[in-house]
């Protein structure tokens, strides 16, 4: 996600708070970047303008709130991508993952979910079919089309015969 703003007049000045993390206030008034985190910031610029030629012009200070909401996740793998019919510990990487609400595979929930960090999540897989994984976030699902396979019991028959 990328952030812009701007704010006008020719010259700005942080007067209090902090900008997002991640964005910088451009010479030209643009707040520019890509904010790192989501939330809520509270700051204070003030601008200034000498061009009219009648001397320096300083605006009151003016309150700016920044909303910056949290992108769609993004599921790059499953590790590993296969398994028995329900149960298998799988770890998924990928970006945008805290604050993760749901992890499904194939439409099903898992199991045991952890939100590690950012990038990685562990789960157990339910007993469903082969799918799609999908992390669901506050900013948006994303998934991986076949992400997980389920492979079928290895069981050997003996047949006897009397």
């Amino acid at each position: 996600m990328n952030a812009s703003a701007s704010f006008g007049l020719s010259c700005r000045a942080l007067v209090s708070g902090a900008f997002p993390a991640g964005t910088t206030l451009q010479s030209n008034g643009t707040l520019r970047g890509t904010p790192t985190a989501a939330g809520t910031l509270n700051f204070t610029v003030r601008a200034t303008d000498s061009s009219t030629g009648t001397g320096t012009f300083s605006s009151a200070p003016a309150n700016v709130t920044v909303i910056i909401n949290a992108g769609t996740p993004t599921v790059s793998s499953v590790a590993p991508n296969s398994g028995s019919i329900g149960g298998t510990s799988v770890t998924i990487t990928g970006t945008g993952f805290t604050g993760a609400t749901a992890v499904t595979f194939g439409g099903t929930a898992a199991t045991g979910i952890t939100v590690v960090n950012d990038t990685t999540i562990t789960a157990s897989t339910p007993p469903h079919a082969a799918g799609a994984v999908a992390v669901t976030t506050p900013g948006g699902t994303g998934s991986v089309p076949n992400g997980f396979t389920y492979s079928a019991l290895n069981r050997k028959c003996r047949i006897y015969s009397s």
